[in-house]
């Protein structure tokens, strides 16, 4: 995978500069297929001379014309949306270059945290900003991903229900162990489906490692590949999963949850009233995603891992912390 990255890198260059030769590139980019780099340097040669770059950096799907679109219409808003300079693609990747800003992501920054309190405090710059995210109006800003006469429980009704068939393709491919457990996961999602909801432009992938900060203050918000018109749940479901994947301890997993859920509903009017169902139906499908994946297969502490985060899910479904409003 990071060869496919070296290689869409020196194709962005390229595209950037059509002669462009002998472009220097770290050799240790593995972070970059999971995160995004603040601070990307990059040396080539153009025109006879040598130019140097600082970029912010991030990796994503090889078909990248979804992000930049939403990427153009964000750059019409207040949400810090990076300056795109050039892209990149090759094989099964695209790594995108933006304009270099300060900061760092907020999942390095709560590697490092000193004291507990930063936590509720990065919890709170964390939510404030996806509020702002969810207070976009869609219909103006990116209207082309949903129809804006429907009704917001087609819509998602339509989306949910495209996820039960894709789930119930996934169980007749899935190794015969898990079949048990995926259909009574299937069972218990299709009991609970959302009937309420709060549509708005969901970012998709609000991972801690998408947000980059300078204290209080969010410089980007990257990795927009997933972004669409859902259900405002869609974007706090699998917070759990990705402060595992930071390294928190439990305690400060659920301290820092407690917290963004605290200040989202302070910040914006959206319900989170879905979220029991997300918070299952989100990590389900990354695991059947994974179970079927045949070119990078799962190891079994990650599909355990998976597994005990939607059992622990369906386990809390009645003790949720968020109300509807």
């Amino acid at each position: 995978m990071t060869e496919q990255i070296h290689n869409a890198i020196r194709n962005a260059i390229t595209n950037l500069h059509a002669d462009a030769a002998d472009v220097s590139i770290p050799d240790d980019l593995a972070r970059l297929d999971s995160s995004p780099i603040p601070g990307l340097s990059l040396s080539w040669k153009a025109n006879d001379e040598l130019h140097l770059g600082h970029f912010l950096a991030w990796s994503g799907p090889a078909d990248n014309s979804h992000e930049i679109r939403v990427l153009e219409a964000l750059r019409h808003t207040e949400i810090p949306a990076p300056e795109l300079v050039t892209a990149g693609t090759a094989g099964h990747r695209s790594v995108m270059l933006a304009e270099q800003v300060e900061g760092e992501s907020i999942a390095r920054t709560l590697e490092n945290v000193g004291m507990r309190w930063e936590i509720s405090a990065i919890a709170f710059t964390y939510a404030r900003m996806l509020a702002r995210i969810h207070s976009l109006d869609w219909t103006k800003l990116t209207p082309w991903l949903e129809d804006e006469e429907s009704l917001p429980e087609d819509i998602v009704d339509e989306q949910v229900e495209q996820a039960f068939r894709e789930r119930e393709s996934g169980l007749e491919k899935a190794p015969a162990d898990w079949n048990a457990f995926l259909k009574r996961v299937i069972d218990w999602l299709d009991l609970r489906r959302p009937v309420e909801v709060s549509l708005c432009l969901c970012h998709g992938q609000f991972h801690p490692d998408n947000i980059i900060a300078v204290g209080e203050d969010v410089t980007a918000v990257v990795n927009w590949q997933q972004a669409r018109v859902t259900d405002a749940s869609v974007d706090l479901a699998m917070l759990p999963v990705w402060l595992n994947e930071v390294g928190l301890s439990l305690e400060d997993v659920e301290l820092f949850a407690q917290a963004v859920n605290g200040s989202y509903l302070q910040s914006s009017p959206r319900s989170l009233g879905n979220t029991p169902y997300y918070s299952v139906a989100q990590p389900f499908d990354q695991l059947i995603a994974r179970l079927l994946d045949r070119d990078r297969p799962a190891s079994a502490d990650e599909l355990e891992r998976l597994q005990g985060t939607i059992e622990r899910a369906m386990a809390l479904a009645g003790q949720v912390p968020w109300k509807n409003r």
